[in-house]
């Protein structure tokens, strides 16, 4: 935190130090069509400066996916910056970010009192959306799981990962379905983990479906993996169906899940949640 009078400019001073929204946070599965946008202005002088005698601008300028180019500024005509001090400025209420792919951001502070314009601008890393257009195909042949799906131990550390067809050890009995590779949860007794895609707009799909392979054993456990969907970010989980590792038949059995109903939610995320119980479990 600055102290008043160190390292201040004698006049007028105002910099951008930070864009506070949008951007990326790791642990946010949806992100909604529009976006605020916001920054933090510090005032760097030792005056105060005062909005309603001396009104300031601030603009960003972002450039979306498929190159629109759209400038937003606001006039902030009441309040005082103190000395030393900072405070956040919404510059838009409502910025369109329903594209995936990056967003190039620019931000700044404009003064026709500010002596020192250089840092003024903030040019902030790009805002990306991830959003995954349907449809999508994985048959996991890849070492490392592709950026349409990520995967999280709840408990420990253990997670989905994907392994090469024929392994060592006892994945050398189980031959993937599709291609070189398929997943596998092998986590110790009580172990949980999830593996998620990524942001999926399904608005207006034409009866979309999810297909996969699950790996069924004659040996007695009580291993299961639930299908699960979310589509307000996580707040509410809807099952879809539950997989035992045990069954009748050993092998690869196909499952197909309607998912029709989902057809106006323009964020759906597909979980896959599993428990083990010492035994592993294979999906394709």
């Amino acid at each position: 935190m600055l102290q008043p009078g160190s390292d201040l400019y004698p006049g007028y001073n105002l910099t951008v130090t930070t864009l506070t929204t949008p951007v990326n946070d790791t642990a946010e599965l949806c992100i909604d069509n529009y976006s605020p946008v916001e920054i933090v202005v510090t005032n760097l002088g030792k005056k105060d400066y005062d909005f309603m005698q001396t009104p300031i601008d601030v603009s960003a300028r972002i450039i979306n996916p498929i190159g629109q180019d759209t400038v937003y500024t606001r006039k902030i005509t009441a309040g005082t910056l103190l000395s030393g001090k900072k405070d956040a400025f919404e510059i838009a209420p409502a910025v369109p970010v329903m594209y995936a792919g990056s967003y190039d951001i620019k931000v700044w502070v404009s003064s026709s009192v500010d002596s020192i314009p250089y840092d003024d601008t903030l040019y902030a890393a790009s805002f990306v959306i991830n959003k995954i257009g349907m449809p999508v195909d994985d048959n996991f042949s890849l070492p490392d799981l592709s950026s349409n799906f990520k995967s999280r131990g709840m408990n420990t550390a253990a997670t989905w990962e994907i392994i090469q067809e024929k392994g060592d050890g006892k994945d050398s009995v189980v031959a993937s379905e599709f291609g070189t590779g398929m997943l596998r949860f092998a986590g110790d007794f009580g172990a949980v983990s999830q593996l998620y895609t990524g942001q999926i707009d399904m608005y207006g799909v034409a009866q979309p479906m999810l297909s996969f392979w699950y790996f069924h054993d004659t040996v007695a456990g009580n291993d299961y993996t639930d299908i699960k969907v979310t589509f307000d970010g996580g707040a509410n989980e809807q099952l879809l169906k539950q997989l035992k590792r045990q069954d009748t038949a050993y092998g690869w059995r196909q499952y197909d899940i309607d998912l029709s109903a989902f057809t106006t939610k323009a964020c759906l995320v597909i979980l896959f949640e599993s428990m083990s119980y010492y035994e592993a479990q294979y999906i394709d």
